[in-house]
Formats: C-alpha cells, sequence, structure tokens
C-alpha cells in the first residue's frame, strides 16, 4: 500500500507575498525581485484576485498595471490537500503553482517545483514538468512544435533560430 502524500500546508512557501493589482509590471517585478519570489499575488484588502508569475510580466509592458497579466481566478487548495491532490490540479489546471488557503484564505503557495523537490515521484503525475532543454521546472511553457521550454531557453531559441534550423532539417 502506499503512503499519503505529504500535506501542502506542510511544503508550502509562507507567508504570501501579495501585491495590489493596480501595480505597474515594472514595480511588481522590483517588488517580485526585492523579495526573491517568482509569483505574486494579487490582493486588494482581504480578496485575493489573481496570481501573477515572473514570466507572465517579462512578456508584458512594464507601464501595464499587473491587473491585466495576472491570472485570474488563481488556482487554490486547501491547506490538508495532499502533495499528490496538489500535483493533479497543476495538471488538470495547467498551471506551475497554486495558493494554499486557510479556511478559505491565502496563507502560501506551492509551485511545481516544491513538490518535486519534496515528492520526487508525483512528477509523473504533473505530465511535462522540466524544460526539454535545460530541465529547469520553472517558467515552463509549449512552443508550437510541441516542446515544454522554460522562459529563458524560448529566448535563447527565438535568438539563434534552432527551433526552426531542427524542424527544416527533420
Amino acid at each position: 500500500m502506499e503512503a499519503r502524500s505529504e500535506s501542502v500546508g506542510s511544503i508550502m512557501r509562507s507567508p504570501l507575498v501579495t501585491i495590489p493589482p493596480e501595480l505597474s509590471v515594472r514595480e511588481a517585478l522590483e517588488y517580485a525581485q526585492g523579495h526573491r519570489v517568482h509569483h505574486l499575488a494579487v490582493m486588494r484588502q482581504q480578496m485575493l484576485l489573481g496570481l501573477v508569475c515572473t514570466c507572465d510580466m517579462y512578456e508584458a509592458s512594464v507601464d501595464s498595471q499587473i491587473a491585466g497579466v495576472m491570472s485570474s481566478p488563481p488556482v487554490a487548495v486547501d491547506h490538508d490537500s495532499s502533495a499528490l491532490d496538489a500535483a493533479h490540479v497543476l495538471a488538470s489546471r495547467g498551471v506551475g503553482s497554486v495558493i494554499v488557503t486557510v479556511e478559505g484564505a491565502p496563507r502560501g503557495i506551492v509551485t511545481r517545483g516544491d513538490l518535486l523537490r519534496h515528492e520526487p515521484r508525483l512528477e509523473a503525475e504533473m505530465g511535462p514538468c522540466r524544460c526539454d532543454c535545460c530541465g529547469l521546472t520553472r517558467h515552463l511553457r509549449s512552443d508550437s512544435y510541441g516542446q515544454t521550454l522554460c522562459i529563458y531557453c524560448r529566448e535563447r531559441s527565438s535568438d539563434i533560430g534552432w527551433l526552426e534550423l531542427g524542424d527544416a532539417s527533420g
């Protein structure tokens, strides 16, 4: 019999780093850098409005407001949920992180990388969760060729055109 997966409440990063929706992308990037995080919860007073990742912000105008860049509604799981349940939510919703709630209030965050560090066996549950080029587990997007690439490898591949060259010769 397989052991029950650890709860996300014991894995989550807390406290949740939050910003208001009126903040500009430039200000949000500076805030994320200052707090050494990649994900920011977008809140107005005590209400969770959305979630934004720095990779989403890199693709937006620095003068635009976070409200236009954030993912909304944010994907959330209860702190008592198992890491396995969180992995299934990540896979089914096609996201790289979930907000962790306690009695409905946002309290922390768990990312794909957090789950893999705590329970490596969950990789099979999450589908594509590593960059096909470098193995990174964050800032992932699927490209038009069906590859899963991190933001850094996507930038490198477009700079040198290796995807186009590789596709043309195949």
